[in-house]
């Protein structure tokens, strides 16, 4: 096990080019959006490594109201097709990781994602309920984590269609937040830490009489519980 141990750093220090490595990846991830340019309010952006895998990664959102499928509806049918295709679930879109890929596998996975985008339509595309109520204003947030807790301050902004936008300030930091609030359901998302301890929060929950709680989505870090109550 030592041996392997020091076989890997040697590797990781004198055996390989990771500014070349570096560039493969980021070619990849350009195969995959550009085949994904001119779909319908389609946007994808670069986003830079967290703890696990330190390699960029592709963000892929779009409006469900122009591009008529649902992230999980993709997400799933990429995950059942042939060849079997994983990617990263989020709210409002999906995030391709390169680092598990091997050369050729960016065209396969570009071609399939535009693919399913172009046909796959929800068979009763729900219009969004309209918000419950207004949750604009100031949030005392607390986060029960596996270990401790954690208290925050949560600036809320709605504008319309539900749409929330906003900040969350900790001792350390402000970061900026977006999601919405459908009926009373509501989802949030920000993102916490620096460059590779980075880590995105994402907040599901529900609006309870004139509290919001609900389950905290951390990645890789697993999840925690949240609830805020007006300040």
């Amino acid at each position: 096990e030592v041996m392997g141990l020091l076989a890997a750093v040697e590797a990781w220090v004198a055996g390989r080019d990771h500014a070349a490595e570096w560039k493969r990846w980021e070619g990849w991830l350009a195969t995959i959006a550009s085949a994904l340019a001119g779909l319908p309010s389609l946007i994808t952006s670069i986003e830079q490594p967290g703890v696990a895998n330190v390699a960029p990664t592709l963000a892929i959102t779009w409006d469900q109201a122009l591009l008529p499928c649902r992230p999980a509806d993709i997400h799933q049918a990429l995950w059942k097709g042939e060849p079997r295709i994983a990617m990263h679930l989020r709210p409002n879109g999906l995030l391709v990781m390169p680092y598990m890929m091997e050369p050729g596998e960016d065209a396969v996975v570009a071609a399939r994602l535009r693919y399913l985008l172009e046909n796959t339509r929800c068979a009763a595309y729900p219009l969004p309920a309209p918000p419950a109520a207004d949750v604009s204003g100031a949030w005392q947030l607390e986060v029960d984590y596996v270990r401790g807790n954690g208290r925050y301050q949560l600036e809320l902004r709605q504008g319309g269609n539900g749409v929330l936008n906003g900040s969350l300030n900790t001792p350390y930091a402000q970061t900026p937040i977006q999601g919405h609030i459908e009926g009373t359901s509501v989802t949030f998302n920000t993102t916490l830490g620096y460059q590779s301890s980075s880590t995105t929060y994402t907040f599901h929950g529900r609006l309870d009489g004139a509290a919001l709680q609900g389950d905290l989505d951390l990645g890789e870090f697993g999840h925690a519980t949240w609830r805020a109550q007006r300040c």
